[in-house]
């Protein structure tokens, strides 16, 4: 984690760009610059400015931002909501369509069905998330006019905050679906190959006892894994997104962090981000015990 946030740190200071400069403006004299500079502690040695962003972090306030000296953490409470629903709706969703998808195209293998769920597969793994996003926008807010362009609703009303997450939730859904339906899809037809599967077949087992008990159930690890990882894709690539539907979130914090030359803002949204990142792989590690009492911890 020490060389995330070193490596972090370092990459916004060679960045060709000076917060004074972009909170002052171009017009600004060098006599306001350097005050700005010192007033945002701009002016210390490297050394002392990582020293004191890491007692920042310790602190749990990942500092203060430069545009409005607020807290980080609290724009990120702010903002996190936002983010951890269409996540969680992006990834529900891509579960939803890709396993299903995935398991009838293993049992009805070389099938129409099976031709075009592969070509589907193909076509979301290859178009950009953001790309689709436009599409989808265009079509369904700017011709149908069926929903809103922008926002995200207040949480007070809960229909309004559902109607507007609808196009961002398929926009990431859809593309990791896709990811989703292929693992499921090779991971299925291993399993049904397998000599268990044989042989409770041969027993007179029903067969949709086989394939949702016996190989649904053994292809589950590579189907969570992929999950876990495309929960931390989503969490980054909710950053276009979120910029697409106009959608506050950590997505839309960070850019606007990254065009004003905040440092401590852009620093702590990616702090943040990398920290669910673990913590989401850390509970995906834990799944694997539920999903098959033969993996076990030491």
């Amino acid at each position: 984690m020490g060389g995330v946030l070193l490596i972090v740190f370092i990459i916004l200071r060679i960045m060709p760009a000076d917060p004074a400069i972009a909170i002052l403006g171009e017009s600004a004299s060098e006599e306001s610059v350097k005050e700005m500079r010192i007033k945002l502690g701009l002016d210390r040695p490297l050394s002392v400015q990582f020293f004191y962003y890491v007692k920042e972090i310790f602190r749990g306030e990942f500092g203060k931002s430069f545009r409005d000296h607020k807290l980080v953490i609290s724009h990120i409470r702010e903002m996190i909501p936002h983010t951890l629903l269409l996540t969680i709706s992006g990834v529900m969703l891509s579960l939803i369509i890709g396993i299903p998808s995935g398991i009838i195209s293993a049992t009805r293998r070389n099938s129409v069905f099976d031709h075009s769920s592969r070509l589907f597969a193909l076509m979301g793994i290859s178009m950009p998330a953001f790309y689709l996003g436009i599409l989808l926008l265009i079509l369904f807010s700017f011709k149908l006019s069926l929903f809103p362009v922008a926002g995200a609703g207040e949480f007070s009303d809960p229909v309004g905050v559902i109607y507007r997450l609808v196009l961002p939730a398929l926009t990431l859904g859809l593309v990791q679906a896709a990811v989703v339906m292929r693992i499921t899809r090779s991971s299925m037809l291993e399993i049904l190959n397998q000599d268990f599967i044989r042989t409770a077949r041969a027993k007179g087992i029903r067969e949709s006892i086989v394939v949702y008990k016996h190989g649904l159930r053994n292809s589950l690890i590579s189907v969570v894994t992929v999950a876990g990882l495309n929960m931390g894709h989503l969490m980054g690539g909710a950053v276009l997104t979120e910029t697409v539907f106009s959608r506050p979130g950590l997505g839309k914090l960070l850019v606007e962090g990254i065009t004003a030359r905040d440092y401590p803002l852009v620093q702590g949204t990616l702090l943040f981000i990398i920290l669910m990142i673990i913590i989401i792989n850390f509970l995906i590690d834990l799944c694997y015990g539920l999903i098959d009492p033969r993996v076990k911890y030491e």
